[in-house]
C-alpha cells in the first residue's frame, strides 16, 4: 500500500494524523471516503488492534464501501472492528446490555409508519381529535424532542417558543410523548430515535458500561459529521473522551438535514470543542468539470455560515451549464425527456448515467409521464421500496410477533392476514384492557412493574375483557393458537430461511395468495419469493445471526439502499442523492417557493435560506460531465395555474459558466 502514489498530500496528511482529534473538511468530490478508508487501513498497519477501532457512518451503503475498500487494501477485516451506522452500532451496543435498560432479549424496531399507528391508538385512548392531533404532526414533534434529549416540560416550553400552537395542544402533545414511551416499553420495542438515546442513557446512569466502551473505542471515524444531530454528537463525545483520538469528515457546504435533526453547529464548533484540534482541508474536486465546480463555489459562496474553502479541479472547463425556461411542468417534463434521447442516442450515454433530481417529491409525475412516452426507462429513488410494500410489511410484521408476541403494531397488522374475523374495534378493546392498571410511567428511568399484562396474555382468555361476546372470544383464542405455532417455528432449531418459508405457510399468508390468484396476489407470491432469496443471501454471510437479528437489521435500511445498477434513469430528490454522483444531472423546478422551498421563504429567515441554498449546491456538485438545470414559468399548484418566478439560485450563477437560456414550447 503506497500511500504517496494513491492519496494527495492533504489526504495524506488526514491519514497519518492518528492522534488527537482532526477536524477534515472534505469538499464535494474531493475523496474524503478514500482518505477515511486509508487512514482504517493505515491504523491497521500500523499495528492498531482492530477491536479498538470504530466507524460511524450514515448509510449501510457507506458501510458496505467502506468495508469493502479496506478488504481490498489490506486482505481480510477483522469481525472485531466495529464500522456501521450510528443506528446499527446503537443497536449491539443495546443488545449487549438489555438487562441494564429493563428490556427483555427479542426487543423489535419500529419504523416511522408503526410509530405513527401506535400514536393513532394513544389518541383514540386519550379522545383527542384526530383532525386537531394529526398523527403524523404528533410523531414529527416527538421525534424532535426525542433528538434534542427533551422531557415533557421542555416539549412544551420549546414549541410554544418557536410554533405556533396553544398551551393546552402541546401539553396534550407531551401527554401523548409520556404515553407512547410507556407503550414502546411494554412492547419491548425501541423507535430510531431510541437507539441513540436509550444508549446515552445507559451510558449515563452506568458509568463502568461507558468506561468499557471508551477503554475499548480507542480511535473513533465519523463520516458525514455535518449531518449529527445533537443526540449523535453526545454519544460521540462521550465515546472520545477517554482518550480523544476523534476524527471527523464532513463538509459544512453539505449540510442539508436539519429537518432530521442535523446540527451544522457540530462541525462549525469542532475546533472550539477540541481546542488543540488538526484541521484539514480537502479542496481537490476529482468528480466534476471545472465549469460545475466554478458555477457551485460561485453559488455557495453566497451563504455566511460556514467555513472559508474553495473547490478547485485539474480537469477542463468541459461543456456550459445549460438552463431551460419552459412554459409550464409539461413543458419541462418533456424537455429532459428529449436531451435523455439526444444523450443515450447520439452522445454514447447511458440511461444509467443520468439522473434527475427534484426537491419535492410530487414533481415526479410528469416527468414520469414524459418518460412513459419516449419509452424511456427509470427507476424513482427513496419511491415505494421493496420493504414498503404490503406483503413485505405483512411478513416482517408476523416474524416480528414471532420474536415479541408483546409487540401490539406488528400484531394489529396482522390479526386479518388472512382474515380471522376480529376486528380493529375488538383488538382496542383488547389493548385498553391490557393498559388499563398501567403503573406511572417514569420518562427517566423507564420503571415498569412486572405484574402488568400484554395483548398476548389477555388474547388467551379474552373472556373477561368488556364487550366481547363468546364467539369473539373463541376467534381470539384461536388467533392465539396460530402465533403459539409461529414462536414454536422461531424456537425450532431450522435455519433462517427455512423459519421464514415456514412462518409463511403457517400463519396461512402464502395459502392466501395462492388461493386468490389474482394478478396481485401472484405479484406479491413474487415479492415474497425475493424476500425468501433475500433471507439466504443475509444467512449465507453469516449462519450465526437469528431471526431477532434479521429482523432488526431490516429495518436499518436507508432510501439509498433502495438504489439499483440497472439502465435506468434514477429520479430522486435532492435529499436522497447526497452522497451520489452521476455523469448526467437535470436539477428541475428551479422557481421561487418550489425551490427554494416556500417554507423556507415564508420565514423569512437567513438560516433557511441557506440550507435550501446549500441543497442547491449539493444538486450541483452531484454532476461530474454536465449539468442540465430547468424552470417552469407556470405551475400547476394545488389545482390552480400560477405563474411562477426563477429561482434566486439560477441568478447567482455567473453568465460566463452557462450557455445562453433555452426556451421549450412544449408539446
Amino acid at each position: 500500500m503506497d500511500l504517496s502514489v494513491d492519496l494527495n498530500d492533504k489526504q495524506l496528511k488526514a491519514v497519518k494524523t492518528t492522534e488527537g482529534p482532526v477536524l477534515v473538511l472534505a469538499g464535494a468530490g474531493s475523496g474524503k471516503t478514500r482518505a477515511l478508508t486509508y487512514r482504517i487501513a493505515y491504523l491497521l498497519n500500523q499495528g492498531v488492534d482492530p477491536y479498538n477501532i470504530l466507524t460511524l457512518t450514515f448509510t449501510n451503503k457507506a458501510a458496505s464501501d467502506m468495508k469493502r475498500k479496506v478488504k481490498e487494501l489490506i486482505g481480510k477485516i477483522s469481525t472485531k472492528m466495529w464500522m456501521g451506522t450510528f443506528h446499527s452500532v446503537c443497536v449491539r451496543i443495546i443488545g449487549q446490555n438489555l438487562e441494564e435498560l429493563g428490556y427483555e432479549k427479542g426487543f423489535v424496531i419500529y419504523d416511522q409508519d408503526e410509530s405513527k399507528a401506535l400514536i393513532s391508538d394513544i389518541i383514540l385512548t386519550f379522545n383527542l381529535d384526530t383532525d386537531k392531533y394529526d398523527p403524523k404532526i404528533v410523531l414529527n414533534i416527538i421525534n424532535k424532542a426525542k433528538m434534542n434529549m427533551w422531557n415533557k416540560r421542555d416539549l412544551v416550553n420549546n414549541f410554544l417558543k418557536n410554533e405556533e400552537g396553544s398551551q393546552e395542544y402541546y401539553k396534550n402533545i407531551a401527554d401523548i410523548y409520556i404515553k407512547y414511551n410507556e407503550v414502546l416499553k411494554e412492547n419491548n420495542a425501541f423507535d430510531f430515535n431510541d437507539l441513540i438515546a436509550k444508549t446515552i442513557e445507559l451510558f449515563d446512569n452506568n458509568k463502568e458500561i461507558l468506561e468499557k466502551y471508551q477503554s475499548r473505542f480507542k480511535y473513533i471515524l465519523i463520516d458525514e459529521y455535518q449531518d449529527t444531530s445533537p443526540f449523535q454528537y453526545k454519544l460521540a463525545s462521550m465515546l472520545a473522551k477517554k482518550h480523544g483520538n476523534i476524527f471527523v469528515v464532513g463538509d459544512d457546504y453539505q449540510s442539508i438535514y436539519k429537518f432530521r435533526g442535523a446540527d451544522m453547529s457540530n462541525i462549525l464548533n469542532f475546533n472550539q470543542d477540541y481546542p488543540n484540534c488538526t484541521t484539514i482541508k480537502l479542496e481537490q474536486n476529482y468528480r466534476s468539470k471545472a465549469n460545475i465546480i466554478e458555477a457551485s463555489n460561485v453559488l455557495i459562496a453566497h451563504n455566511y455560515q460556514q467555513f472559508d474553502k474553495k473547490a478547485w479541479t485539474n480537469k477542463n472547463s468541459g461543456e456550459p451549464l445549460i438552463i431551460c425556461e419552459a412554459i409550464n411542468e409539461y413543458s419541462e417534463a418533456d424537455y429532459v425527456a428529449e436531451e435523455i434521447d439526444n444523450l443515450v442516442r447520439f452522445s454514447g450515454y447511458n440511461y444509467n448515467d443520468i439522473a434527475i433530481l427534484y426537491r419535492s417529491n410530487h414533481q415526479s409525475r410528469v416527468l414520469e409521464e414524459a418518460f412513459i412516452r419516449r419509452r424511456i426507462p427509470y427507476h424513482i429513488v427513496g419511491g415505494l421500496g421493496f420493504y414498503d410494500r404490503k406483503e413485505i410489511k405483512d411478513i416482517i410484521s408476523y416474524l416480528k410477533v414471532a420474536v415479541n408476541p408483546q409487540d401490539t403494531i406488528a400484531m394489529k397488522r396482522i390479526v386479518n392476514a388472512p382474515k380471522r374475523g376480529i376486528g380493529a374495534k375488538t383488538l382496542d378493546k383488547l389493548i385498553t384492557h391490557a393498559q388499563e392498571y398501567v403503573p406511572e410511567f417514569n420518562l427517566l428511568s423507564f420503571a415498569q412493574e412486572d405484574n402488568n399484562l400484554g395483548l398476548f396474555d389477555i388474547m388467551k382468555d379474552p373472556s373477561g375483557v368488556s364487550g366481547i361476546g363468546k364467539a369473539t372470544a373463541n376467534k381470539i383464542k384461536k388467533f392465539r393458537r396460530d402465533l403459539e405455532d409461529i414462536i414454536t417455528v422461531k424456537e425450532s432449531r431450522l435455519s433462517l430461511p427455512e423459519q421464514v418459508d415456514k412462518i409463511l405457510k403457517v400463519s396461512g399468508y402464502q395459502a392466501m395468495l395462492e388461493l386468490d390468484g389474482s394478478e396481485t396476489a401472484l405479484n406479491r407470491l413474487e415479492n415474497l419469493g425475493e424476500f425468501l432469496s433475500l433471507t439466504e443471501n443475509y444467512y449465507n454471510k453469516n449462519q450465526n445471526r437469528s431471526l431477532e437479528d434479521f429482523v432488526r437489521d431490516i429495518k436499518l435500511l436507508s432510501d439509498q439502499d433502495d438504489i439499483n445498477s440497472s439502465n435506468q434513469v434514477k429520479m430522486m430528490t435532492v435529499h436522497s442523492s447526497k452522497g451520489l454522483e452521476y455523469p448526467i444531472v437535470f436539477i428541475v423546478g428551479l422557481e421561487e417557493d418550489n425551490f427554494p422551498h416556500y417554507r423556507s421563504v415564508k420565514t423569512g429567515l437567513l438560516d433557511e435560506i441557506e440550507e435550501e441554498r446549500r441543497l442547491c449546491y449539493v444538486a450541483m456538485t452531484r454532476a461530474a460531465d454536465r449539468l442540465f438545470m430547468s424552470y417552469a414559468r407556470e405551475r400547476q399548484r394545488y389545482g390552480e395555474t400560477r405563474s411562477m418566478a426563477p429561482s434566486r439560485f439560477l441568478d447567482e450563477i455567473p453568465v460566463e459558466y452557462t450557455l445562453e437560456k433555452v426556451h421549450h414550447r412544449g408539446l
